[in-house]
């Protein structure tokens, strides 16, 4: 008999969430199409590439993830990235996410910006003190220097409105204890759920 999966994140400890405007990454994780289908983890119109760490009850081997943007029709962010923090690891926690990725700001002359809180280099509009050919002109990627201590499963993936993106070609294999889940630019998402094997279950 085909038993239901286990969403991984269901029991996992939740941290450095960047914004908890309308509802918390927990209401994310609980969301179920058929239920209480308006809830969900959403963050203010203000926000520029959101995150949420999500700390496994057991390190797993991640065999797919899931984003959904289920009714989310006109506020679905453009893409997700995740993260994961393999059980080998001997870092602290906040260590790790001093050196988790980060978002940069590529200018059209090539000139790039790491800025420390990317969220008030935006907010505040500090591009457009840059010395730069043309400040409003930029692309704004990720950029995970520390390959050794995060490892990417999903560098890079495209949302869309009102779907339920199901990621299976993930980028790394490993043992994890933590995932860290990013989105960009901001915007809701109805349901995030992580399937796979924990150790012990080998």
């Amino acid at each position: 008999a085909a038993t239901a999966r286990t969403n991984l994140l269901e029991d996992a400890l939740i941290s450095h969430v960047s914004n908890e405007h309308y509802g918390k990454p927990l209401d994310a994780v609980a969301g179920n199409r058929d239920v209480n289908y308006m809830i969900g983890w959403e963050s203010a119109r203000s926000g520029f590439g959101e995150q949420a760490l999500f700390q496994l009850q057991q390190p797993a081997f991640l065999e797919e993830f899931v984003v959904d943007t289920y009714l989310h029709r006109l506020n679905a962010p453009l893409s997700c990235h995740v993260f994961g923090l393999p059980a080998s690891h001997s870092l602290d926690i906040e260590q790790a996410m001093a050196q988790s990725p980060r978002w940069s700001i590529t200018f059209a002359d090539g000139e790039q910006r790491i800025p420390d809180s990317f969220q008030t280099y935006m907010k505040e509009e500090q591009y457009l003190k840059e010395t730069v050919t043309d400040p409003t002109s930029f692309s704004i990627q990720l950029v995970n220097t520390q390959t050794d201590i995060w490892e990417p499963i999903i560098s890079f993936a495209r949302l869309y409105p009102d779907q339920y993106h199901r990621f299976r070609e993930l980028e790394s294999g490993k043992l994890m204890s933590h995932l860290l889940y990013m989105h960009y630019p901001n915007g809701g998402v109805h349901g995030l759920k992580a399937f796979g094997m924990t150790e012990s279950a080998n």
